[in-house]
């Protein structure tokens, strides 16, 4: 019987940021501030992001990208990181929306201007 072996090429250390945080708690306000029926739920990404290095310097850092469905989940799946990577325009507008309101009230909630 034939031995599969393995190789490890890269690892990383894991890294999370915890979601009872301000940030975390923006995002679910903002959120339901465009539509009441959105929740907010975090998720395990086997992947990798540079988020981690923020991290190790103490940074809450969180993967978000706010789109809304407007198309089958295969196909979405698809288009993410393909030669055809796309998103709607509506999804373009929304998302921007979305984020800019995100930093706009965390931040002014910290800083009196």
């Amino acid at each position: 019987m034939d031995r599969l072996e393995f190789e490890v090429v890269h690892d990383a250390e894991p890294s999370e940021s915890g979601v009872d945080t301000p940030l975390f708690r923006r995002i679910a306000e903002v959120l339901s501030e465009f539509d009441h029926g959105y929740a907010v739920a975090p998720f395990l990404l086997t992947g990798s992001t540079d988020s981690r290095f923020f991290r190790q310097r103490g940074s809450v850092c969180y993967g978000f990208q706010p789109f809304l469905a407007d198309m089958g989940y295969g196909e979405m799946w698809r288009t993410l990181h393909g030669i055809d990577e796309r998103i709607s325009i509506r999804n373009l507008v929304f998302g921007t929306s979305v984020l800019y309101s995100i930093v706009e009230q965390f931040m002014g909630a910290r800083v009196k201007l």
